[in-house]
């Protein structure tokens, strides 16, 4: 079910982007080897890089004593989204703002329905009473993200300040009763 949704909402955000005027299309010079090469080199980078940031904390983590659960909602969650977060860095100091929320939005979407949902297809996976509360706050934080991307279609700093507080909250909630 949760890849069905996932390739319905794919192919509505393709029939979207596909009727749009081409505003939003990047212009500039035309794509070259070097940009495949930065591309794949930069990739790499991300990827070993988050994965020995990922190895690293669990190892830790585990050796002090947290739970799998906090490890996985906190340590794991900051390490994959860290080249998130250096992608929507970079997509904001280049005016690209459009990538950066798009980036986010994106990798929620694609980690709920797309690598939860082919987990679940390969193999069935228990859900601990930890993740309906997590679920919840997440359904929580979509509503409030949604709202607030309408209200004059931009996130304030003082937005941002509070999203990152939430989620501080969320976290140290973990550790709490989890932990």
């Amino acid at each position: 079910m949760l890849l069905g949704v996932l390739v319905a909402y794919l192919v509505v955000l393709v029939r979207a982007g596909s009727s749009g005027t081409g505003e939003d299309r990047p212009t500039g010079r035309p794509f070259g080897w070097l940009d495949l090469g930065r591309l794949v080199g930069g990739l790499g980078l991300v990827v070993g890089g988050a994965h020995l940031l990922v190895t690293s904390a669990v190892d830790i983590a585990l050796a002090v004593g947290i739970s799998e659960w906090v490890i996985g909602v906190t340590v794991v969650a900051a390490g994959t989204s860290i080249p998130e977060f250096a992608t929507s860095v970079a997509a904001v100091r280049q005016g690209r703002v459009g990538i950066s929320a798009g980036n986010v939005v994106g990798s929620c979407v694609f980690n709920t329905l797309g690598v939860l949902g082919l987990a679940a297809a390969v193999q069935p996976l228990p859900v601990a009473g930890a993740a309906i509360g997590t679920a919840l706050w997440l359904l929580g934080l979509t509503v409030l993200v949604t709202v607030l991307f309408y209200t004059n279609e931009l996130l304030s700093r003082v937005e941002g300040a509070v999203l990152v507080a939430l989620n501080a909250v969320n976290w140290v909630l973990d550790f709490v009763v989890y932990g």
